[in-house]
């Protein structure tokens, strides 16, 4: 499997149609993703279970840290009554000005 995380595997289209299960084991066993081409153009990417389930677990973790951070921030608006009521997105945009 590559050894250089910042290019990841590529095969055909025709690889995927000759053996697609030798590519799919690969998938699985390396945990990283294997990019298909067409024309020389990447496709789609074949990860493993596994491997798509680490990447949800990342996002869910990046979503709920940003989640927190906004909510911490409102805290602080509320806290340094810096928070701006608005009525409408007119509202917004006239506050800009």
């Amino acid at each position: 499997m590559s050894k250089n995380k910042l290019m990841p595997k590529t095969v055909s289209s025709r690889d995927i149609q000759v053996s697609y299960k030798t590519i799919f084991e690969e998938a699985k066993s390396f945990h990283e993703p294997i990019v298909v081409m067409k024309n020389n153009q990447p496709q789609v990417a074949i990860v493993s279970i596994d491997y798509l389930d680490a990447i949800n677990a990342k996002l869910a973790l990046y979503e709920e840290q940003e989640a927190l951070d906004t909510l911490k921030s409102y805290e602080n608006d509320v806290k340094n009554g810096t928070l701006v009521h608005l009525n409408s997105l007119e509202d917004l945009i006239e506050d800009e000005d």
